[in-house]
């Protein structure tokens, strides 16, 4: 099963590499969850004032990988929704 990607030059194609991407989806690096990216952005926030919003590519509740964006005041958004996982991801 193939994970569908924005269109090359569109704002949610510039927020993440496909190479991340890959490592992700292919087990070389573990898959994260939302409780998960929003720690690590209040960490990041705390760590690092000039940054207003982190993206992050995670596993959703319902076993979909998606790209999503927090912002400083815990905001999040989904930007995209790459479809299903796939069954070498590695979680963590």
């Amino acid at each position: 099963m193939s994970l569908s990607l924005p269109i090359t030059g569109t704002a949610q194609r510039e927020l993440f590499e496909v190479a991340d991407l890959v490592a992700l989806t292919t087990g070389v690096r573990p898959l994260g969850c939302l409780p998960q990216a929003l720690a690590q952005a209040r960490r990041s926030f705390r760590a690092n004032k000039a940054i207003s919003r982190i993206a992050y590519i995670i596993l959703q509740a319902d076993d979909n990988v998606a790209l999503i964006t927090v912002g400083r005041r815990g905001g999040r958004k989904t930007e995209w929704v790459f479809g299903p996982v796939p069954r070498s991801v590695r979680l963590t």
